[in-house]
């Protein structure tokens, strides 16, 4: 047999090798994210059409009248308004407190940068039912906040803040305020510094340049933090339990109710179901708008 004829040979097999080395390396971890993720979810969405208070089991009847009951049943529409009523006001709280913090983080020096850094990200390594704890240690009727309020005159007996949709917002702001800051920033370091200096040279004053310039050009981080906040906080359980209490329900804390208190898991699992549409759809209009953004870029 010739020298060359088996050399390509040899190449093609190589070739072939190494073409199918990627999928059977990946193969045990897709079994793995299948069995322990994919799976799951699919028999949780079967559970949602389940009749009766079940989980799904082969051959079952399924129906879907628990999705109906809960857009139909005022108490669930009321908690369903809770938990977006929480977005919402998360959302735009984080946003308002975290873009100023997001600018001078990508604006700073790098050991400004480093120092700010650290102070973002390290309320993340402290456990999620401590800060909750903390909060309402602070937001109950003789905390730190009422006593502080007393103190200085603006009121003379203590307001409700515990179990209330205030003291959930305060918390979940406080959770959430790293994932808005980072994309922010990210976006932000992004805008050359020359373009807002060359707005300030042509006699643009500070707020007219941050609007017309660096809060368009910044627009893709702050959709991006925006929308993780939203979604994050639309389904929180910890802080709307700690902080929230009877008074102030929201989908996660009646998900856990409805599964591990009281066994009703179609209904459970129909409004977490809900909640993940929800979610995928403000994630898709997030790309869209994204996608109109870059694309208005390149006609620029």
């Amino acid at each position: 047999m010739a020298p060359g004829f088996v050399l390509a040979i040899k190449e093609k097999m190589g070739a072939l090798s190494t073409r199918h080395t990627g999928p059977l390396l990946l193969s045990p971890l897709l079994i793995c994210y299948a069995v322990a993720f994919i799976a799951p979810i699919i028999l949780l969405f079967l559970t949602s059409f389940v009749v009766g208070r079940g989980y799904y089991q082969p051959g079952e009847s399924l129906t879907a009248e628990h999705y109906l009951h809960v857009f139909t049943d005022s108490f669930y529409q009321k908690v369903l308004l809770n938990t977006l009523a929480m977005g919402v006001y998360t959302t735009g709280l984080t946003l308002l407190f975290g873009y100023p913090l997001a600018y001078h983080h990508a604006r700073a020096s790098s050991r400004a940068k480093g120092v700010l850094t650290i102070l973002v990200i390290s309320p993340m390594f402290v456990s999620l039912v401590v800060r909750g704890y903390a909060w309402s240690i602070m937001l109950s009727d003789h905390g730190v906040i009422n006593n502080a309020l007393m103190w200085l005159g603006i009121i003379d007996e203590p307001i409700r803040l515990l179990n209330t949709m205030k003291a959930v917002v305060v918390g979940m702001v406080n959770v959430m305020l790293p994932f808005m800051v980072l994309p922010i920033s990210s976006g932000v370091e992004s805008i050359n510094p020359h373009i807002e200096e060359s707005a300030y040279v042509l006699g643009a004053g500070k707020l007219y340049t941050f609007f017309k310039v660096i809060f368009p050009l910044s627009l893709p981080g702050v959709i991006a933090g925006t929308v993780m906040t939203f979604a994050i906080t639309m389904s929180s359980f910890v802080m709307p339990a700690l902080l929230g209490g009877p008074g102030f329900q929201v989908f996660g804390t009646i998900i856990y109710n409805r599964i591990l208190l009281i066994s009703n898991w179609p209904v459970g699992a129909a409004m977490a179901f809900i909640l993940v549409f929800i979610v995928v759809l403000v994630m898709y209009f997030q790309e869209r708008l994204l996608a109109v953004l870059t694309k208005r870029r390149r006609l620029k």
